[in-house]
């Protein structure tokens, strides 16, 4: 059994990674571990010209880890952290991740306003108090069927009380504000470095468990 010889290249390439740097608009371009520049890539996998120039293109900040951290990690020069994308703000490409953290942001101020114009609209901006009763406060009834053929209709259908009150304005303010949670947890987790493992790189797997 013959093994191939150490000085002869293997036919596959080596999976190149890189460090994470940082917070999420500030990253160093991507090294392997020799500490070679790793060319970033653009979505069909060729080598994409000028595009290190991030936001921010310094790697260390606060929330930076030390390289014998055990949270360190070294992610692939494919991950979403390190693709840049093809449009570019005012000279300055975005990378994939910076992207998906934007949208989150845009999309959480969009559902906290929606949550916050609810209430007002339904409440902080009108003076119920003359009314003897909370007009976005519902009765739930539920359906009582008699599965007896003993009518000219064969089965007989009532409405029962249930008991209960569903607030329709507090229901639409309590998506908004779990909508914005969510997001906001995704502006949290995909900022530092710390959570890299947990956040984006189960987006590079396609496997986001916590959703």
């Amino acid at each position: 059994m013959q093994f191939p010889r150490a000085d002869i290249p293997l036919a596959f390439p080596q999976k190149r990674a890189s460090e994470t740097g940082g917070i999420l608009f500030n990253r160093k371009d991507p090294t392997d571990p020799n500490g070679e520049t790793v060319p970033i890539l653009d979505r069909d996998g060729n080598e994409k010209k000028d595009s290190h120039n991030y936001v921010v293109n310094e790697g260390k900040d606060f929330t930076g880890l030390k390289n014998r951290s055990s949270l360190k990690y070294r992610i692939p020069s494919t991950s979403v952290v390190n693709r840049v994308g093809d449009c570019s703000i005012c000279g300055l490409r975005l990378t994939a991740a910076q992207w998906i953290w934007v949208l989150n942001l845009v999309c959480f101020c969009a559902h906290t306003t929606m949550a916050v114009l609810t209430m007002y609209f339904a409440y902080w901006s009108k003076d119920l108090s003359h009314l003897e009763y909370d007009p976005y406060n519902q009765h739930i009834y539920r359906i009582k069927s008699k599965w007896t053929n003993n009518t000219a209709q064969i089965y007989e259908l009532s409405l029962v009380d249930t008991g209960y009150n569903l607030n329709i304005a507090v229901l639409v303010t309590t998506f908004f504000v779990i909508s914005a949670v969510a997001h906001l947890f995704a502006l949290v987790f995909g900022s530092f470095e710390t959570f890299w493992f947990f956040y984006w790189r189960q987006i590079d797997d396609a496997f986001v468990w916590w959703r």
